[in-house]
């Protein structure tokens, strides 16, 4: 298709508004790409287009500065590409298809999204303007400690627009939270300083774009700590206007109010640990997406999860405590609650001669040596087996076996001449 002379000078400005270079102004114009139509008409999708300019700036460096390869997804210039071509979908008046080329669909296929659909990432300028809204509405100001990060509202904000599910807890991070594993990662840094200054350009052009790497972090089990992780998800969902803040209030209430509850020491009960209560608060979290896909508001989901049916008074309830360990006061191992013997039962166990009367200190059994002779001897506790032969030649007395039938538990004879099978 021909281009005229005015949409030729349109796409030069184009990326003159755009700063881009005027190398790679030349090479474009040069290969043909010199009106807005052709570039629509030649790359059918955005990445198209941008893989393109990358090979212009990266691969052949035609920029006026140098782009590592590594750094093209959330460099400035990607950005700046991707507007121009945008514009150029924009110029030649054809905006829907261009949406539906940035999501790489084809019109015809069968349940593809309507054009013009294809919601964007969350920006910062969209954030702002959400917590500042949020400020005004509630009247109240934002805890750094209670304040989702950029990401997590990133993550409410995608779920927002296509389903909700439930978000792990080490996942949720306030922007206090966020800032102490900042400074924990400088200090392991700190011997490398050229790789640290690299990595932080890196977060500050992937903030830019609205690319983080996800956060994650350890989980403690502290009262205050898991306010905050609690608080700040249900913090996030007012942010977006999703509910309103005072349900969410409710369900943080509810939820702290089973997770520290004190139970008395005769009582044998605990709280919920950690696992437990994270546990609590996805199936809780679970059975309000589902209320939500079936019609309610969020609204009316918290109040019927949390004030009708009471939920966390059932999975929050108490647990078993385990009964502690007497303390050991001598040497080795000490005994375990369920090693320990019952009252009134002791062991049949001889004591060292050498400890009371004298003896040579060693424990006296068959052999009888020390001046016990022959009294301390281990109980015995099986049957013998040549004595159900008729084989042992040992008396009753000195056998360390019993000599019992194993039939009709008589002494006076054994298994091989017991009349009682016959």
């Amino acid at each position: 298709m021909a281009a005229d002379a005015g949409s030729e000078v349109a796409w030069e400005e184009i990326l003159k508004k755009r700063k881009i270079s005027l190398g790679v102004t030349a090479s474009l114009l040069s290969d043909g790409y010199d009106s807005a139509e052709v570039v629509t008409q030649s790359f059918e999708t955005l990445e198209a287009f941008l893989v393109h300019m990358k090979t212009l700036h990266v691969e052949k460096k035609l920029g006026d500065a140098a782009i590592e390869s590594a750094a093209w997804d959330v460099h400035p210039m990607r950005g700046r590409c991707k507007l121009a071509w945008l514009a150029a979908v924009k110029l030649c008046g054809d905006e829907d298809a261009g949406a539906s080329k940035i999501s790489g669909d084809s019109g015809d296929s069968a349940g593809s999204a309507p054009a013009g659909k294809v919601e964007a990432k969350l920006d910062c300028t969209e954030h702002k303007r959400l917590e500042s809204q949020f400020c005004k509405k509630n009247k109240e100001i934002l805890s750094e400690s209670t304040t989702p990060t950029f990401g997590l509202m990133q993550i409410l904000w995608s779920q927002k627009k296509t389903c909700w599910n439930w978000v792990a807890w080490k996942k949720t991070l306030s922007k206090a939270l966020a800032a102490n594993l900042a400074r924990q990662g400088q200090k392991s840094d700190r011997n490398d300083k050229h790789a640290s200054q690299h990595d932080r350009y890196l977060s500050i052009l992937a903030e830019a774009q609205g690319v983080q790497e996800e956060q994650t972090h350890e989980m403690s089990g502290g009262a205050h700590k898991v306010f905050n992780v609690v608080s700040t998800r249900c913090r996030g969902m007012a942010i977006l206007d999703v509910v309103t803040a005072g349900p969410m209030r409710s369900y943080v209430d509810s939820f702290m109010k089973y997770y520290t509850k004190e139970y008395p020491e005769k009582s044998g009960l605990r709280p919920p640990n950690v696992e437990e209560a994270e546990e609590g608060d996805q199936m809780a979290w679970e059975e309000l997406i589902r209320l939500v896909d079936s019609g309610l508001t969020w609204e009316e989901a918290v109040q019927e999860v949390i004030v009708v049916r009471e939920f966390f008074a059932v999975h929050m309830a108490g647990r078993m405590r385990l009964p502690k360990s007497e303390p050991w006061k001598g040497k080795g191992r000490a005994r375990q609650p369920w090693e320990v013997q019952s009252k009134g039962v002791q062991e049949d166990w001889p004591k060292r001669d050498g400890r009371r009367g004298g003896g040579d200190g060693k424990r006296s059994f068959d052999k009888g040596k020390g001046d016990g002779k022959g009294k301390n001897k281990r109980p015995k506790s099986s049957l013998c087996f040549d004595f159900q032969q008729g084989k042992c030649e040992r008396s009753a007395a000195d056998c360390r076996f019993i000599h019992r039938c194993q039939n009709c538990h008589l002494d006076d004879h054994g298994a091989k001449t017991c009349k009682k099978d016959a």
